[in-house]
């Protein structure tokens, strides 16, 4: 992708969610993909953009439990498969996981993920558990930044046959459902949808052109 003009970029990003803070998501045992660490935006759009002091916004998506019925405080292992598909102007490569997380599985989609040493864990401390993450980085502006979020268990799990899930202990498994859809299709979260009611967010940093021309 090439940028054609010498004019820096702001883009404002929008986002649909619920009206009250809260989880999108109320059941138990949700696994799925949001804009925000409490779980409550899960539709994002990057509207107009216009001249500015930056090259374009960076924001995050965040793969999360919402609302674990587990009684133990941490949990130890998770599985699920992630794909998320977007154009050029928003690449993806990749989640990142919590500190002291580790995938086992040799698919850049697929996430075995254990926790490093026997006490290592992911502390549950409230009603949402952020499991991994990813930046994205709006690059253009000379069209719209898309993309469609999935979710899926990995095929051939043993532990979680039909959908992805966690681990709260050995032994003690936890199946999930995703906020929207069906394990078949798996979507679970929207960039640049259209038919939906949006919010403002803001985004987590502006790039400057070096650092667009560093990515190139």
């Amino acid at each position: 992708m090439f940028l054609k003009s010498a004019l820096t970029v702001l883009a404002v990003i929008v986002v649909c969610g619920p009206a009250a803070a809260q989880w999108s998501d109320p059941d138990p045992d949700g696994m799925s993909l949001y804009f925000d660490e409490d779980a409550t935006i899960w539709c994002g759009i990057v509207h107009p953009w216009m001249p500015g002091p930056g090259a374009g916004p960076s924001f995050f998506v965040y793969l999360i439990v919402t609302n674990p019925s587990t009684n133990f405080p941490s949990i130890k292992a998770w599985e699920a498969r992630v794909e998320i598909t977007t154009n050029s102007y928003i690449p993806y490569e990749g989640l990142t996981l919590t500190p002291g997380a580790l995938d086992a599985d040799p698919d850049p989609d697929n996430y075995l993920v254990g926790c490093g040493g026997l006490y290592d864990a992911i502390v549950i401390d409230d009603d949402t558990v952020v499991l991994a993450s990813a930046e994205l980085r709006w690059l253009g502006f000379e069209g719209a930044a898309a993309g469609t979020f999935h979710l899926y268990g990995i095929e051939g799990s043993l532990s979680f046959p039909d959908g992805p899930g966690y681990a709260a202990a050995p032994g003690y498994l936890y199946p999930c459902q995703s906020l929207i859809g069906t394990n078949l299709w798996g979507e679970c979260a929207y960039l640049n949808p259209s038919g939906h009611q949006c919010e403002p967010i803001i985004a987590s940093e502006v790039m400057t052109w070096g650092m667009v021309k560093s990515l190139y």
